[in-house]
């Protein structure tokens, strides 16, 4: 709109001052005040910027020191390098920054490659990002489908647990139990007991949504998980009889 463009020629004026004066900082900290991509800087006039190049080496490093920047720094390192710079940057950060890892796999499954391909950089986002980050059950969700159609047991257990234990909405609770009670896992169902009995069910927190799988903004996130009381108490009742409910009852 008309503001975002005043503000980007704005900015694009102090980027010359300030390229003058040698003070990237202050540019930086204009770009992420008035929250304009640095792309939109660029684009808005033919003519190249001064010193662009290490500008943005210098930027993307800024930008590395905080998680919240990471629309910014997607930005950043795709002028820098395109897709493969926003890959490096992705596994080399690691669990820092699950924005930029879920930008480049959102990148690979648009261009439709195999499914093989697809399912390892899943797996190696699983193992990246952390649980406590919601934004993981786009993984999950999509290593779910993957594993019913190759009808791969143990990849499916992998998808439903840990879109569970990364989101443990009713609904994710719902598939995990009636997938490891029909398969008699042991394992897993001592170790969901466990945790669903370290929860607090007098906090109320059953306002879940899946609005992370509605907007390609949502990967930015970096939003914990908050647990559904009515999935502590249904699964512990499921597990454990009634008896661990008498006390709520």
């Amino acid at each position: 709109d008309a503001f975002t463009e005043h503000e980007t020629i704005y900015l694009r004026c102090l980027y010359f001052n300030f390229e003058k004066d040698n003070d990237f900082q202050s540019i930086y900290s204009e770009i992420l005040k008035r929250k304009i991509l640095f792309r939109e800087i660029v684009e808005i006039d033919r003519d190249p910027l001064p010193r662009q190049e290490e500008f943005i080496d210098g930027f993307v490093k800024y930008l590395q020191t905080d998680a919240n920047n990471d629309e910014y720094l997607v930005d950043a390192l795709f002028l820098k390098g395109g897709i493969e710079a926003i890959r490096k940057s992705a596994y080399s950060q690691r669990e820092k920054h699950p924005a930029v890892f879920l930008t480049f796999y959102q990148y690979q499954k648009n261009q439709n490659i195999e499914q093989t391909e697809l399912k390892q950089i899943i797996l190696d986002g699983l193992k990246i990002i952390s649980d406590k980050f919601k934004t993981k059950f786009i993984l999950c969700h999509d290593l779910i489908e993957i594993a019913r159609e190759l009808n791969d047991k143990s990849l499916l257990l992998l998808g439903l647990s840990t879109a569970f234990y990364c989101m443990p909405s009713l609904r994710n609770l719902a598939y995990f139990l009636n997938f490891i009670l029909a398969e008699k896992n042991e394992t897993e169902i001592n170790k969901l007991f466990e945790f669903l009995s370290k929860q607090n069910v007098k906090k109320d927190s059953d306002n879940f949504s899946f609005e992370i799988l509605d907007s390609e903004d949502a990967i930015y996130s970096l939003d914990a998980y908050t647990i559904e009381r009515k999935s502590v108490l249904l699964g512990r009742y499921v597990l454990g009889g009634i008896e661990p409910l008498l006390p709520f009852i």
